[in-house]
């Protein structure tokens, strides 16, 4: 997806990741959404190049999110359809709600009203519920990688060696992540007008590759767990 002042949001998503629980799953949503619209997921994915600078990439935000689509088709949820969003023309407004994701916390969603623009989406499609996948990260290039980990491994083998010449412990430090995913989720229902759903893999392992299908497989399947798993 195209558009500088929206690929701009990944910066506010590399934030500090809280370790405070992210999900909020009500006990009767697998039992009465017995069909859910994929809304467009969003995917802003950086290029973290060899002089160590991230820089917003068009083409591998467009790969990541045509993967992210493919998966949540196919994914566990009882999806109904596909709906496409102009995210683009939706304006600011929107651009805050989606950035404001990685900062919801369970006790807020609740409250959290569906935005008018998804709303009359769901609308116009017949909808009930509909549901909605940000993802943002990184991939990493290959020299830069592997230069950060040769930096790596001797910065650990010396502190090792002091530590243990002081009779202390060993000391290990971890490896440079490669390529990193994460990504929020949440639903909407338009009959009540509100989120009923909303998790995030902020707490899980992110050293996964945003253009793997693998990986986004994986973290779909974490993030609709809890209700794909039960009742179905």
């Amino acid at each position: 997806m195209k558009g500088s002042r929206l690929l701009a949001l990944a910066c506010v998503l590399f934030a500090a990741v809280s370790c405070a629980p992210t999900k909020y799953v009500p006990k009767d949503l697998a039992a009465s959404m017995d069909r859910v619209a994929v809304l467009a997921p969003l995917s802003y994915i950086d290029f973290y190049a060899e002089d160590n600078k991230f820089y917003p990439d068009d083409s591998l935000s467009a790969m990541s999110q045509d993967i992210l689509t493919e998966t949540l088709m196919a994914s566990k949820l009882p999806v109904s359809r596909f709906i496409p969003v102009d995210y683009l023309s939706l304006g600011t407004s929107f651009e805050a709600t989606v950035a404001s994701f990685e900062k919801i916390q369970p006790k807020q969603v609740p409250y959290l009203t569906i935005p008018p623009e998804i709303d009359r989406l769901l609308e116009a499609n017949g909808e009930r519920y509909g549901v909605m996948v940000f993802n943002t990260g990184f991939v990493r290039d290959i020299k830069g990688y592997r230069r950060e980990l040769a930096k790596d491994v001797t910065i650990a083998a010396v502190t090792t060696t002091l530590a243990v010449l002081l009779g202390g412990g060993v000391t290990t430090y971890g490896a440079p992540a490669r390529n990193v995913s994460r990504m929020f989720a949440i639903i909407y229902d338009s009959r009540e007008n509100k989120a009923v759903y909303y998790n995030s893999t902020l707490n899980t392992n992110e050293s996964r590759s945003p253009l793997d299908p693998t990986d986004i497989r994986r973290q779909v399947d974490f993030l609709f767990g809890p209700i794909t798993k039960s009742g179905r």
